[in-house]
């Protein structure tokens, strides 16, 4: 090179004692790639629409978007930025940066001043400023859909509903959940190709679509098959988003004020329920129930004459369901026919269940 200037700062760069010429000028950087949510599904978007022709990218831009490093941009860039948006892939071929390089006809004058571009590939709509390290993006704020109550380590489906209307073209969600609290079993979406992962209590999520989807208040967005783990008297949000949460209309204009509808989680039914598991018991067994609102509970165990031999439980309990374990041996319950009976009384109601017992 006739002249190479090194400088990890940004700003100016300056160059002395060239003398007037046709010269290529080259940027590089060793910066790492900004990384999501910096890069969305919305760039990819724009891809898609350059490649139909209906919003035809130009100059660093266009650089962008060529993340393959092929000869045209098209709709495998398109993939590959959804696919590392997701985490599936951890780089582009085309590297993690690209600059304006180019021909400049130096010097024109004692001073000439030249300015040049650059973009994290895949950042197609240059949303990152590398100077502050942000993403220009809107916020998104969740309403409050009331309470969804839930079985103890049973298998329940929770769904992320929209709170505002549009023509959705792109989305792209970053989601935390507990993984001692509750465990997921699957993500769906009626939005269809919508690719997504899961890590760490981490879901990512992006999809797009140059027809778009028709949304409207309360529409369904995403399905979560989740599981409860953990009591919850008191009822939690089970997901969490993050920072970088983006929609945008089929033409990449960003929603500047998108809502979505979640409801807390919490242990508990409509239904008051009881069970003895597993029945016939040979060691350890337990009662199960569930209580539709808070009240005071009596498990009492009673011998095929009648008589009360054992109480269980005897306490006040929250809204929720709930797991007591006890041991025949322990419990002085020998092999044998017994009866389980359970007390409930809570708002003003009295419930007693009764179950048949069997001891081996």
């Amino acid at each position: 090179p006739t002249s190479t200037m090194t400088n990890g700062t940004h700003g100016f760069y300056q160059f002395t004692g060239i003398p007037q010429d046709y010269y290529t000028m080259m940027v590089q950087t060793t910066a790492p790639w900004a990384g999501t949510p910096y890069v969305s599904g919305l760039d990819a978007l724009l891809v898609e629409l350059h490649t139909a022709g209906v919003y035809p990218l130009n100059g660093i831009n266009l650089l962008a978007a060529n993340v393959n490093g092929g000869p045209t941009v098209n709709a495998t860039d398109a993939l590959l930025i959804k696919k590392r948006v997701i985490g599936e892939i951890s780089s582009f071929p085309a590297g993690d940066w690209v600059f304006d390089n180019g021909l400049i006809n130096a010097f024109t004058s004692p001073v000439s001043v030249y300015n040049f571009q650059g973009l994290c590939t895949g950042d197609v709509n240059g949303s990152y400023n590398p100077v502050v390290g942000v993403k220009s993006s809107s916020s998104l704020m969740v309403i409050d859909a009331g309470v969804q109550r839930e079985s103890l380590n049973s298998k329940f489906t929770y769904s992320v509903k929209s709170g505002f209307s549009g023509n959705l073209g792109a989305m792209t969600l970053f989601l935390n959940f507990n993984e001692s609290l509750f465990k997921l079993h699957s993500v769906t979406s009626p939005f269809a190709g919508m690719e997504y992962s899961v890590k760490n209590g981490q879901i990512t999520v992006v999809w797009t679509d140059l027809a778009g989807y028709n949304l409207s208040e309360d529409v369904i967005m995403l399905n979560l098959e989740m599981e409860m783990r953990s009591v919850l008297s008191n009822p939690v949000y089970p997901i969490q988003f993050t920072d970088g949460c983006e929609f945008a209309d089929v033409m990449a204009n960003i929603f500047s004020a998108p809502k979505v509808k979640l409801a807390k989680v919490a242990t508990g039914t409509s239904e008051l329920l009881f069970a003895v598991t597993p029945n016939p018991v040979s060691a350890e067994g337990s009662f199960n129930f569930s209580l539709p609102t808070d009240g005071s509970v009596k498990i009492e165990i009673a011998n095929i004459f009648g008589s009360k031999v054992l109480k269980a439980v005897d306490e006040t309990f929250s809204a929720g369901s709930y797991k007591v374990q006890f041991n025949a041996q322990s419990a002085g319950l020998s092999a044998g026919i017994y009866f389980a009976t359970f007390s409930f009384s809570g708002n003003g109601t009295n419930t007693t269940k009764v179950v048949k017992l069997i001891i081996r």
